[in-house]
């Protein structure tokens, strides 16, 4: 997909089929219902993917992102689990 890709303020549940490149951002903030990310996996984002309040704990290995993944302060869990995965990582509040 060329471009930015914003599903954020949703109800989303999963992003399953979601396209697997993405040339500018991923946008899935305060979507209150995603509580899973496997769907990223193996997923090439050619900016930043923000995260930001969404109830997802964890974030799979083997996406491609050129950017940053934007999280809340509160997100400790998967603050956590992004940086022991070796994404960079910026924390907003």
């Amino acid at each position: 997909m060329m471009g930015d890709l914003s599903l954020s303020h949703n109800q989303l549940e999963n992003l399953d089929g979601i396209s697997k490149e993405i040339s500018g951002d991923l946008i899935l903030i305060e979507n209150n219902q995603l509580t899973s990310l496997e769907a990223l996996r193996g997923i090439k984002i050619g900016g930043d993917l923000w995260l930001k309040d969404i109830p997802a704990t964890e974030i799979p290995e083997e996406i491609q992102i050129r950017g940053y993944i934007y999280l809340n302060v509160s997100q400790t869990d998967l603050i956590a689990d992004a940086k022991r995965k070796e994404y960079y990582v910026r924390v907003i509040s």
